[in-house]
């Protein structure tokens, strides 16, 4: 009798709020609340809040977020998935329990509608991007085994398997994770309805984008490996040094391929460039090359494959 609910919202005070979250009544409370626009709980103490915001989560399937700027309000910070802490008169009890601190309460739009969008969609590139990446990588092996009978000889060198993710793609995708904008700002705060599009980045639509992504890696990995193999020519004939190209010739070749189609890759998902994301686009093509050189005057020097003929 003190919850005034209809279609456009619903407002419920601390006594009624208790008999909502009571066990045999929290099913009717996430009903109610789900056939309105917006539900307002005033005049709650702290462990209501926290509760609330639990239920929410926990049954009501929703992702929470809890804002405060007292010590009253810490509970609630803490059971939300991200906590906001305002930092003003009442000290900084929330600041610290929070995920992230503003100033003033007018700052929460830039950190939703700007950082909190910009983030959400570089994450979801990210970590697609991670799973092309690798997929175009480990292919390539695929691939080779249609031409060694399945053995489980690798294509690749050594040294290219372990500095594959940490020195030839890694700053590319860094520098997208930290800068990549696909709008500015000042768009993004003149329509907030484009915050709905981080709504379509989880279940099934994610879904769909990954296997995209995937069947464009697949497709991606072929050219890598086989137009490598068709550059070197023919196995049998000389090269200009009077040696035939071996396993290891076709492993830096289609390895070289790989690294420059991940880049392009990275390079074309870009939105927002900056001299960083230019930097480390050209820095990671341009300084695997004279890696192969060193690489290759190191095993002739200490003899690494003196023994093989």
């Amino acid at each position: 009798d003190r919850a005034l609910g209809s279609e456009f919202g619903l407002v419920i005070e601390g006594g009624a709020l208790q008999h909502a979250l009571r066990e045999d009544q929290q099913g009717h409370f996430l009903d109610l609340c789900a056939s309105c626009t917006g539900v307002v709980c005033c005049r709650v103490s702290p462990i209501q809040k926290a509760s609330v915001t639990s239920l929410m989560k926990e049954r009501g399937g929703r992702v929470t977020l809890g804002v405060g700027d007292g010590a009253n309000d810490v509970g609630m910070i803490k059971a939300a998935h991200i906590g906001v802490g305002i930092s003003g008169r009442e000290g900084r009890t929330a600041v610290l329990a929070s995920d992230f601190s503003v100033g003033q309460f007018r700052f929460l739009a830039r950190l939703l509608l700007v950082h909190g969008r910009w983030s959400a969609k570089r994450n979801r590139e990210v970590v697609l991007y991670a799973f092309y990446k690798n997929f175009v990588y480990t292919m390539a092996n695929v691939w080779f085994g249609f031409l060694s009978a399945y053995s489980a000889q690798p294509i690749y060198t050594t040294a290219a398997i372990a500095t594959f993710n940490v020195l030839w793609t890694s700053l590319p995708t860094v520098a997208f994770a930290c800068f990549d904008q696909d709008v500015v700002a000042s768009v993004a705060l003149a329509h907030p309805r484009l915050y709905e599009e981080t709504a379509a980045f989880a279940g099934a639509d994610f879904a769909r984008a990954a296997a995209r992504w995937l069947a464009s890696a697949s497709w991606h990995s072929l050219w890598c490996f086989f137009v490598a193999l068709v550059a070197l020519g023919d196995p049998a004939a000389s090269t200009s040094g009077g040696k035939p190209w071996d396993l290891w010739s076709a492993g830096v070749a289609a390895f070289t391929s790989v690294v420059v189609a991940c880049t392009l890759k990275v390079a074309a998902r870009t939105n927002h460039w900056t001299a960083c994301n230019a930097a480390a686009v050209v820095v990671s093509v341009a300084t695997w090359f004279p890696f192969l050189v060193l690489l290759g005057n190191a095993w002739r020097r200490f003899g690494a494959f003196a023994s093989v003929h």
